[in-house]
């Protein structure tokens, strides 16, 4: 199960660490607690990143979760 908690301090490490049969209930438990606009809006700052390996990784898990 996917701790949601961890979404406040690293979304990417969250999302990426997730089996690929954990994102629908990602998904659905993180719109029910209205945490998934958070962790994308995350997700967004760090494709900003200045560093190659932080963007690339968030560029990863935004597709992942189906935003890319």
């Amino acid at each position: 199960m996917v701790d949601l908690a961890q979404a406040e301090t690293d979304a990417v490490e969250l999302v990426n660490g997730m089996r690929p049969e954990e994102v629908p209930q990602f998904l659905r438990l993180s719109i029910r607690e209205k945490k998934l606009t958070t962790i994308v809006s995350a997700l967004n700052r760090e494709v900003l990143s200045a560093d190659p390996q932080r963007r690339d990784a968030a560029q990863s898990a935004l597709r992942r979760i189906g935003f890319v």
